[in-house]
């Protein structure tokens, strides 16, 4: 185990110069993040405290599988995060949940968090830095995001308004806090509404993709069907088309999808539109008063869903 202060050893470790050490342990801003990590990661294991000379000037961006999602409204969310950083010249480093443990307290003022595995939100809690999640609950209580529930409801009740009172719902993951309040969501419109819950209404994308959720809803005879996950209204489209049916003249269809995808789509579809430049807003809001020791915590910002009206829902007779 090296001394405090044996900066000699933490270069040996981390395969990096003297040079680079001293540039990282005194928050230097001419050092590549992989040298930045591998120090850090070195002084970890050395036992070494890592005490600045600079003040905590960084924020950490913290997302998991970042390389793998193939969610492109997740990853819509992430880049208008980076663009509301930048614009506003707050530094920020980006790192997979998967390295949440590298993250050193004397670096980072505060995390960001956009993971969504039980295991990141775990490890996140242990940090001794303020952890915000964005659009996902975490266990630090502080979170800035959509009201999930809200959003199903608002597509519940345009349905309802619209006369359709048998509507299937696809969901989620089992594990995902946001598919579980959307969840919740339709629940309790159907409640307020006097419907009764019926559990084959409701089908799982994790189970059985889009297409066969589709597949074992149509049996049940829905007029409608709400797609409660943002990347699968082009699928849920493509699957009634494969099953022939016709949007809405032979069932109806709400979607979470982007808005300016779903503009664009045949027909164009009603959705429920997360408004993201108002969650980045709030994040840029919440940093400023972190860094000027004003935060009030836990943080909480509840942005409200937007429900635009196209040509993919039907009025029908009650």
């Amino acid at each position: 185990m090296a001394s405090k202060n044996n900066i000699n050893a933490i270069a040996e470790t981390a395969g990096v110069s003297l040079a680079t050490v001293s540039r990282v342990l005194n928050r230097k801003h001419n050092v590549s993040t992989v040298a930045r990590k591998k120090v850090i990661r070195a002084a970890q294991q050395l036992n070494y405290d890592i005490l600045p000379s600079g003040k905590q000037d960084t924020i950490a961006v913290v997302a998991d599988e970042i390389e793998k999602s193939s969610n492109m409204p997740r990853h819509l969310l992430l880049t208008n995060v980076f663009f509301h950083l930048s614009i506003n010249n707050i530094p920020y480093e980006v790192l997979d949940a998967s390295h949440i443990d590298e993250i050193n307290t004397s670096f980072y003022k505060a995390v960001i968090y956009m993971g969504f595995l039980e295991k990141s939100d775990q490890k996140a809690n242990k940090l001794k830095v303020p952890v915000i999640g964005i659009n996902q609950k975490v266990s630090s209580g502080n979170f800035i995001g959509t009201d999930h529930a809200e959003g199903t409801r608002l597509a519940m009740n345009y349905l309802v308004e619209q006369g359709h009172n048998k509507i299937g719902f696809i969901r989620g993951t089992f594990d995902s806090w946001g598919a579980m309040e959307r969840l919740k969501g339709y629940r309790e419109s159907l409640e307020n509404h006097n419907i009764e819950y019926d559990s084959t209404l409701v089908q799982t994308e994790e189970e059985c993709g889009i297409v066969g959720c589709v597949g074992r809803l149509l049996p049940k005879n829905p007029t409608a069907i709400i797609v409660s996950g943002e990347n699968w209204g082009a699928q849920a489209i493509h699957a009634l088309s494969l099953f022939g049916k016709k949007i809405p003249e032979d069932i109806s269809l709400i979607t979470f999808e982007h808005a300016l995808y779903s503009a664009f789509s045949t027909p164009p579809s009603t959705t429920i539109n997360q408004q993201f430049n108002a969650i980045c807003q709030g994040v840029v809001d919440t940093v400023k008063t972190i860094f000027d020791n004003k935060c009030k915590f836990p943080v909480q910002k509840i942005i409200p869903n937007k429900l635009i009206t196209r040509d993919s829902v039907k009025k029908i007779s009650k």
